[in-house]
């Protein structure tokens, strides 16, 4: 089977047992992790003080009763409890059937294994760890009790917690083996899930032990439920999907049906089978207290997206929009708390200028973001389509927009780089005077004398940055213009040419590569019969890299571009008459000269 979950489905799933759940992003920082985990952690110890609230009846002994005298708090003491008459609250009662083989749920061996010590994790990790524990002792003493459901719900539980934090440190170790690996540093890594599916194995036979024996319990809908989860998470994706569908037939009111249906179109999504997908997200927003309501919602955006409908889309992801302005919901009738509203908005409106890329006007695209996305959000959305258009080469909306933004801030950090795009999607346009003008604003706009500069003087590297870009993209202009013309041999090319070169030297003129261009400059000239003008760029490159590879080209060419403004014959002639008194070397005798000393 294709397996890609995503990681919103993992969220999703990880929530029910949580309480919570909120919109994946792909990075976290350390403290937002650790924030999680220790809000997790309390979250753990306010489940164990739920159970005990909701099972102290008459002050008759409960299963958090057992909990507390097996190991207080689930620090790991050994309490042992007396004998006594045990009264439990009032339950289904099972029909007498033989003993669940209760060996097959034992905790594995393997429990302590691949655990980040020091860690909030690792302190979550441990809660849940003496959670298993002590649960399994007790299902164990009390596996005739009619309230062993309960336990083997509650085990069951703390199984797949346990088989997540698990997966997330393998996934984790092969990831930075994987890098590795890809950096030529370490061998290939290999992905190898089996710790924590054992544990998914051991929550199915807990869950089968529960539908087995309570099978008209008023918790056989969540059974059923994390039959499909844990089936689907060991790749038994057949056996999870029916399990999905025998919970929406038998139990079509259950508040696990909405988050099934959810399930259901996770599959077919991380399947790419977007109408099967779209099928069963709809199937959520029949209950629309639903929990999962907008997110069923938003996920029905990008099946609509993918099956070629992104007008649909766009107009789902709208509603998600307007979902995430409201007031948040209560709690569904499952107890369990809403999708964060407000972070699914955030990522609609992400999404929105994707999907407006294949459908909307660009010319009407900053009205439109203003209207979804208020003032705040506008420029961001606009920029990020501006950038989209770019990418995919539609150059005339990129062009617009860029516009749009530079005029909006032109002193902004990133007014450089929009100025930029334009330059560089107008590169290989054929109309090259379009791309004249934009680099030359580009290079005069923001230069270091420029209000560009100075609004974001501050900001060194940005400089840097800037003038190694500017001195790139205009010397390779340069030199694509000289060669071109040199090769159509145009006076009008060789003109423009001549021009790109002079504002190369005086916007650069300390660039490493000045000296190069200086010798290209006077081969031009060279070759437009400006000898003298030829002569005095040659020189430049002689006086100020002796090192250069064209040194030697230098010194030659100067005195061969010096020779050509000596005075011949008829003009020595003129000059001396019949007098046979010396004549005193002029300029450009005196320049032939020395040059020419210096070949020598």
């Amino acid at each position: 089977m294709k397996r890609s979950k995503s990681l919103i489905a993992f969220v999703v799933l990880a929530a029910l047992t949580a309480g919570t759940l909120s919109l994946a992003q792909d990075t976290d920082s350390d403290q937002a992790k650790k924030a999680r985990a220790a809000k997790a952690a309390k979250a753990a110890k306010a489940r164990n003080a739920a159970l005990k609230k909701a099972y102290t009846k008459n002050k008759k002994e409960t299963v958090n009763d057992m909990l507390a005298k097996q190991s207080p708090g689930f620090r790991g003491k050994n309490v042992a409890i007396q004998k006594q008459a045990i009264a439990l609250p009032t339950a289904i009662q099972a029909q007498a059937k033989t003993p669940v083989p209760l060996g097959q749920v034992k905790p594995p061996r393997s429990n302590d294994l691949f655990r980040d010590v020091g860690t909030d994790e690792e302190k979550l990790e441990q809660v849940t760890e003496e959670g298993i524990q002590e649960l399994y002792k007790l299902t164990q003493q009390y596996s005739k009790s009619p309230n062993r459901g309960e336990l083997w719900l509650r085990l069951a539980e703390l199984y797949v917690e346990k088989a997540k934090f698990i997966e997330y440190r393998l996934q984790k170790e092969y990831d930075d083996k994987l890098a590795l690996f890809l950096a030529q540093k370490g061998p290939k890594p290999i992905l190898n899930l089996a710790q924590s599916k054992e544990y998914n194995l051991k929550a199915i036979k807990l869950y089968e032990f529960y539908i087995r024996d309570f099978p008209k319990s008023l918790k056989t809908d969540q059974a059923l439920f994390f039959l499909g989860y844990n089936n689907v998470e060991l790749d038994r994706v057949l056996a999870g999907i029916n399990y999905y569908k025998q919970l929406t037939k038998e139990y079509p009111n259950s508040p696990y049906v909405s988050e099934a249906y959810f399930a259901l179109g996770e599959y077919y999504f991380d399947n790419d089978k977007w109408a099967d997908a779209l099928k069963a997200y709809s199937d959520v927003l029949r209950n629309r207290r639903a929990r999962l309501y907008t997110f069923a919602l938003y996920k029905i955006a990008w099946c609509q997206y993918r099956l070629g409908h992104a007008g649909q889309g766009l107009k789902t992801l709208e509603q998600v929009v307007a979902l995430s302005r409201r007031q948040e919901g209560p709690t569904d009738s499952g107890g369990r708390k809403p999708v964060s509203k407000i972070r699914l908005g955030s990522e609609a409106l992400k999404d929105i200028v994707l999907f407006y890329v294949d459908t909307g006007d660009y010319k009407e695209a900053k009205d439109y973001f203003y209207k979804i996305g208020g003032d705040k959000a506008q420029y961001i959305m606009l920029e990020k389509l501006a950038y989209l258009y770019s990418d995919n080469g539609r150059k005339d909306e990129a062009y617009y927009l860029f516009k749009q933004l530079l005029d909006y801030n032109p002193t902004a950090p990133k007014a450089f780089d929009y100025q930029y795009q334009i330059v560089q999607n107008f590169s290989t346009s054929k109309n090259q005077s379009i791309y004249k003008n934009e680099l030359y604003t580009w290079i005069d706009n923001f230069g270091p004398q420029s209000a560009w500069a100075e609004a974001n003087a501050q900001n060194k590297k940005l400089l840097e940055d800037a003038y190694t870009l500017r001195e790139a993209a205009l010397r390779n202009y340069v030199l694509l213009l000289h060669k071109n013309a040199q090769n159509a041999a145009k006076k009008p090319e060789l003109a423009a040419t001549k021009q790109a070169y002079d504002l190369y030297l005086t916007k650069f003129p300390d660039a490493p590569k000045s000296p190069e261009m200086h010798f290209f400059y006077a081969e031009l000239l060279y070759s437009l019969g400006d000898y003298p003008d030829a002569a005095i760029h040659y020189k430049y490159v002689a006086d100020k890299d002796p090192k250069s590879k064209y040194f030697e080209q230098a010194v030659l060419n100067t005195v061969l571009a010096l020779e050509k403004g000596l005075k011949n014959d008829e003009q020595i002639k003129e000059l001396v008459g019949e007098s046979l008194e010396p004549v005193p070397f002029g300029e450009a005798e005196v320049n032939f000269v020395g040059a020419s000393e210096r070949y020598i």
